[in-house]
């Protein structure tokens, strides 16, 4: 509904009022549609920004081949070995004896675990793979003290 003042003379606008009221709606409909454009921009980059981040999280989870489960086995078989409480050099491990950050720094090429292949081998006649020591380390990472669900090797 359209009401238009006059001075009270009149009960009927004039021409140069109806252009008036004409024009002032002109006026506001184009920013009415500029603040409809404006939220459309607005999903549009929300939602690319979620797509960008979900291929993200997928290429990273994709080009991470650990699997925890094989890691569990292989440190039951080849680790435990040395790391059983009987061995005076090799302490008795499980994966919640250590934080995540210990676990990950020890599988860096220079640290702990590096000093282990090579007795594994000897140990138990197996040569722990790149890919070995991934999922190992994977399983480690799973089960440590500060993870979701801390466990034992048991």
């Amino acid at each position: 509904m359209l009401w238009i003042e006059t001075d009270g003379t009149s009960n009927s606008p004039t021409e140069s009022e109806i252009e008036i009221v004409v024009y002032s709606v002109d006026v506001n409909q184009p920013e009415n549609l500029k603040g409809e454009t404006m939220w459309t921009k607005r999903i549009a980059v929300l939602f690319g920004v979620a797509l960008v981040g979900l291929l993200a999280a997928t290429a990273v989870s994709a080009g991470s081949d650990a699997n925890s489960r094989k890691g569990k086995a292989y440190f039951k078989k080849n680790c435990r070995v040395c790391h059983d409480g009987k061995t005076a050099d090799a302490p008795t491990l499980e994966p919640a004896e250590l934080i995540i950050e210990q676990w990950e720094r020890a599988f860096t090429k220079e640290d702990d675990v590096a000093e282990c292949v090579p007795r594994v081998k000897e140990k138990t006649g197996v040569e722990l793979t790149e890919q070995d020591l991934i999922d190992i380390e994977a399983y480690l990472v799973q089960g440590a003290a500060d993870s979701e669900r801390p466990m034992t090797c048991g």
